[in-house]
C-alpha cells in the first residue's frame, strides 16, 4: 500500500488519459518514507506507472520522476520536467484534502513559480467518482478513518505554516 490516496490518483490519471490519449502523465515519487517497504530498485512513481500500464496507459505516454520525496520536492521536479519538455498547460492531480496544501505551496514556496504558471489542479477523488459513483462510499469512509483523518486534520496548519513562511521546505 503507497501513500494514502496514491491508488485513486492512479485512477484518476487512467481515467483522464481514456478521456484524452493525447495527454502525457508523470508519475511522481522516489522511496520517501516508505523506503523500508519498497525492495531496492523499486519507487513510488514506478509502481504508479506500472498500475497505470495495467488499466491500458501505453507506457511511453508515462514519464517517471523518481527522485522526489515529498510534494515540494514532487512540484520542484514537476518544473523542471516542464521546463524541459516545453509544457505550457500542467494538470496536478491529488486527493481533494491536500490540494489547498499544493496549491499554497505553488503561490508561496520558494522557486516554484515556473509551474504556478502553467498548473492547474484537479480533485482525484471528484475524477473516480464522476467515472464510477461507488467510490464515493469508499471514499468518505476512508477519510474519516485513520491515519488518513489525522493527516486531513493536520492540513490546515501546514497551509498555514507555508502562508507565514516558517514551513520547513525540503
Amino acid at each position: 500500500m503507497g501513500p494514502p490516496g496514491s491508488d485513486l490518483r492512479m485512477l484518476a490519471g487512467a481515467y483522464l488519459y481514456q478521456e484524452d490519449p493525447s495527454r502525457l502523465l508523470i508519475t511522481s515519487g522516489g522511496r520517501g518514507y516508505l523506503d523500508s517497504l519498497f525492495p531496492l530498485g523499486l519507487t513510488m512513481a514506478g509502481v504508479i506507472k506500472r498500475e497505470l500500464v495495467g488499466k491500458g496507459v501505453p507506457a511511453d505516454s508515462v514519464i517517471e520522476e523518481f527522485k522526489s520525496s515529498n510534494t515540494y520536492s514532487q512540484l520542484s521536479a514537476l518544473q523542471d520536467l516542464a521546463l524541459e519538455y516545453k509544457f505550457t498547460s500542467v494538470l496536478l492531480v491529488s486527493s481533494s484534502h491536500h490540494l489547498p496544501r499544493i496549491e499554497a505551496m505553488l503561490k508561496y514556496a520558494p522557486g516554484l513559480r515556473e509551474i504556478e504558471k502553467i498548473a492547474r489542479t484537479v480533485s482525484a477523488d471528484e475524477v473516480v467518482i464522476k467515472k464510477d459513483l461507488s467510490w464515493k462510499k469508499v471514499i468518505e469512509t476512508n477519510y474519516n478513518r485513520e491515519p488518513l483523518k489525522s493527516i486531513i486534520e493536520r492540513e490546515p496548519s501546514g497551509i498555514e505554516q507555508i502562508k507565514n513562511g516558517t514551513y520547513k521546505f525540503k
